[in-house]
């Protein structure tokens, strides 16, 4: 057994008759539940650091109310009040993505692929051209979204299923921008965590407002017509916590811009075709 060391904090610190005890060789794995002040010393000590919110930590020491811990180049104390038993598999992932809107100030209602996508290739420095040139560039089909975009994404074409599926999405983000797109379809929802995990934001098919999928028959071109999520919506995925459950989305149509989504909500949405592609 690990011999135990008791260090009298009024001695070393100049604080109240209070101890801390140190077991060699243990650690405790925590996380932020909020920002956090990372103090030289517990209560009145010198901030030495601010810690983010869903920080993963590290304690080796601990006294009444604070940890002991390592955040970077510095060692300190955390209140135990901001922080929590780190379970295990725990994932928090906020990609901090630029933002863009498919309305302002470029007018695109039927944009958000293309917006979803430029969004993406700019965090990951594959991209900086306009929205305007990423939808006009898209690949166009007269209706089959399989094979190119279908209509225009700046107006409403009656009887036409206005979207682009993630296999020519892909091909012309590869050809034109970078091989690391690469479309992920039938991809489990752990396997977008994983995703994410590695920093690779993903496009997703998925609802106008998670609403529940509501299927329509549409006219692709073909002898039958094909069967579609009539409320289809496409956002980027940017974030997940497994703590919360929920995702986090850039949503390209939404005065919210950015926000976060239950874990039954987003999968129930996102499973209904299972389309995605990752920006790696």
């Amino acid at each position: 057994m690990a011999e135990k060391r008791w260090i009298p904090l009024a001695a070393a610190l100049g604080l109240a008759a209070v101890s801390y005890q140190l077991k060699e060789g243990q650690k405790k794995a925590l996380y932020t539940t909020e920002e956090t002040k990372l103090k030289r010393v517990p209560y009145e000590g010198t901030t030495l650091a601010i810690i983010p919110a869903h920080t993963e930590l590290y304690a080796t020491n601990y006294e009444g109310a604070h940890y002991y811990v390592t955040y970077g180049d510095f060692v300190g104390w955390v209140p135990k009040v901001d922080v929590a038993n780190r379970p295990r598999g725990y994932q928090h992932t906020e990609l901090p993505v630029p933002y863009i809107s498919q309305y302002r100030p470029l007018d695109a209602p039927f944009g958000c692929e293309g917006t979803s996508l430029l969004m993406a290739l700019r965090y990951k420095g594959y991209s900086e051209v306009s929205l305007k040139t990423m939808l006009d560039q898209m690949p166009k089909a007269e209706r089959n979204p399989t094979q190119g975009f279908v209509g225009s994404p700046y107006y409403t074409m009656e009887g036409y299923f206005q979207t682009i599926f993630p296999k020519p999405l892909t091909a012309y983000a590869r050809e034109v921008y970078s091989k690391m797109v690469v479309d992920i379809s039938g991809a489990s929802p752990k396997q977008l965590q994983r995703e994410l995990a590695q920093n690779h934001p993903v496009v997703v098919w998925v609802t106008f407002r998670f609403e529940p999928p509501r299927e329509g028959e549409w006219d692709v071109g073909k002898k039958r017509p094909a069967t579609y999520v009539s409320n289809l919506h496409v956002m980027l995925l940017t974030g997940y916590d497994s703590v919360t459950q929920q995702y986090r989305v850039h949503d390209p149509a939404d005065d919210r811009e950015i926000y976060w989504v239950p874990k039954e909500q987003f999968e129930t949405a996102y499973v209904a075709r299972k389309q995605a592609v990752a920006i790696r």
